[in-house]
């Protein structure tokens, strides 16, 4: 089959720059043809560096190497905490950009603030 349905998947994915990132939802659906790959309920990201960002529903395009929600996001780790109404990611680019409206708290104890 072309669509591959998941019930609770876990996954571990390498970055480039030898970090790794985590992610686990309810349920999901891996496109073989398109290479997409589609996370719904209780969707949470985990970075090697301490930041953890939760939602509802994640698109991933693991040819184009972004992802995308529509649904609200928040995160926290070392810097603070943040919440939005979505998110956009490039892997290629290493961006990640919150939608709005949204709302950063920044941890006051980092060098520099």
């Amino acid at each position: 089959p072309d669509i591959v349905f998941l019930e609770k998947p876990v996954g571990d994915l390498n970055l480039s720059d030898g970090a790794w990132l985590a992610a686990e939802a309810a349920k999901g659906a891996f496109d073989q043809k398109a290479q997409t790959l589609t996370l719904e309920g209780a969707v949470k990201l985990f970075h090697d560096k301490g930041y953890e960002m939760t939602t509802e529903k994640l698109l991933v395009d693991m040819a184009a190497r972004t992802a995308y929600s529509d649904t609200d996001v928040s995160g926290n780790g070392p810097a603070g905490a943040i919440a939005a109404t979505g998110v956009k990611a490039d892997m290629a680019k290493g961006a990640v950009i919150c939608t709005g409206p949204v709302t950063l708290t920044l941890n006051s104890a980092l060098k520099g603030l």
